[in-house]
């Protein structure tokens, strides 16, 4: 307390208004660091959709690769297609250790994807090396690792948790939907291209595959609901992807259909692996279509809402700034308002102190202040005035004195003739005269 008591006014305003700025300040803080949080969230789902455009062409080539080596003894044009699809694996592989040396670190996507390629260099030629079935088998090793991956990238990088309605829902097509529709149709493409003839079929075989077409059926399902609730709550979404969409859903009911008429059905008999590799090749290019789509269509989202979180982060921002300015200059106001009639009313007061009254006081305002400055110059007033009365006492009493001491008679009388003073001398006159008078 003593301390408070001996800091002048404009002190004790300043720091008055230091510790109502701290909670502003704080709150300030809190406000720009969600913003902030906003777009980090945002930055680092852009990470994840650019990791994975390049990551889910590789898992579709590695599963196309394992449906050609699968057919590779069935029929001449699969073994053709191995070397340019492992060329195009290849180039895959490139293009994912390039975005993993930008975003392996923040996503923690680097170890699993070394064992992804040391496993995918250990079984691209094991069709040669040991067969079609354990090249299967090793293959769909390869394919979970990559799933995996995806998987991991979506939780890492907040894919799975993003917060608005309509990149939620793409996310969910790009991270969970897409991947697994295609893995299980090259699952079933890869079997059915390793059977010599469709005639031959065992019961379980039929069993396995009606299994995995209303598996393929329910994805296809669930995709369209995904990306319909992403247009429902984005109409942009729908315009720009809704017709590739529409095209995948109606290749992969086209491919369900065909299986089953053409491979479980009665035209069996007439039906060859080929047959079917080729008839699927329509699913397998409207799903590379969608999904060269999908994620660069989630990064624009993206973009725009990081977009959207700058400009209020430095609109609120410049908005605190001029707020913060408007405060401090309506305090400086505000202690100048006062401070300066005080430092005035000291002044004069030092003034009554040495003996003058005429100090000039001029009232300006009706607050406190002002009462007290009005009040000062009454007092002042009230001051002089004794002072002229006590100045003019004085001069009288000094007059009297020195007229009485003279031998002349001296009588004084006022305006209206009334006589107000007399001295001794002409006192003594009066009094001898007495009797003639």
């Amino acid at each position: 307390m003593k301390f408070l008591q001996n800091l002048k006014l404009t002190y004790k305003f300043l720091l008055i208004l230091g510790l109502i700025s701290i909670p502003i300040a704080v709150l300030g803080t809190l406000f720009l660091g969600a913003k902030n949080e906003g777009i980090n969230f945002a930055q680092k789902e852009i990470s994840g959709a650019e990791y994975l455009v390049p990551l889910e062409r590789f898992l579709a080539n590695v599963a196309a690769h394992n449906t050609l080596a699968s057919g590779s003894n069935s029929d001449p044009m699969f073994w053709n297609n191995i070397a340019p699809k492992q060329n195009e694996i290849k180039q895959d592989i490139a293009a994912v250790d390039a975005v993993d040396e930008l975003y392996g670190e923040e996503l923690g996507t680097s170890k699993l994807w070394t064992e992804i390629k040391t496993e995918w260099n250990a079984v691209k030629n094991s069709h040669v090396e040991q067969g079609p079935e354990e090249s299967f088998y090793g293959h769909q090793d390869v394919i979970f690792l990559i799933r995996d991956l995806v998987t991991k990238i979506g939780d890492s990088s907040n894919m799975v948790l993003d917060p608005n309605l309509d990149s939620y829902y793409l996310m969910d097509a790009i991270v969970p939907k897409l991947p697994s529709v295609i893995v299980d149709v090259e699952n079933l493409r890869a079997q059915l291209v390793g059977v010599t003839t469709y005639r031959q079929l065992t019961v379980d075989q039929k069993l396995d595959y009606k299994i995995l077409l209303d598996r393929i059926e329910g994805k296809l399902t669930e995709t369209k609901r995904v990306f319909d609730a992403a247009g429902s709550y984005n109409p942009e979404i729908k315009k720009q992807i809704g017709s590739d969409v529409s095209d995948f859903i109606s290749a992969g009911d086209a491919f369900v259909a065909m299986v089953r008429s053409d491979v479980l059905g009665d035209s069996r008999a007439s039906t060859t692996p080929v047959d079917v590799y080729n008839r699927s090749n329509q699913l397998i290019s409207a799903w590379q279509l969608l999904i060269n789509k999908t994620p660069p269509l989630a990064v624009s989202l993206l973009e725009e809402r990081i977009d959207g979180f700058s400009s209020a982060l430095y609109g609120n921002l410049g908005m605190v700034l001029i707020c913060l300015l408007l405060a401090l200059a309506t305090a400086f106001l505000i202690i100048r308002s006062i401070s300066n009639p005080l430092a005035k009313a000291i002044g004069i007061f030092g003034s009554i102190e040495k003996g003058d009254y005429h100090t000039e006081i001029n009232v300006q305002s009706k607050d406190e202040m002002g009462q007290l400055l009005s009040a000062l110059k009454v007092m002042q007033e009230t001051l002089r005035r004794q002072q002229e009365e006590s100045d003019l006492y004085e001069e009288n009493t000094r007059i009297r004195q020195g007229l009485d001491n003279v031998d002349a008679s001296v009588m004084i009388s006022n305006t209206e003739h009334e006589v107000v003073y007399v001295n001794e001398a002409a006192t003594e006159v009066y009094r001898n005269a007495g009797g003639d008078i």
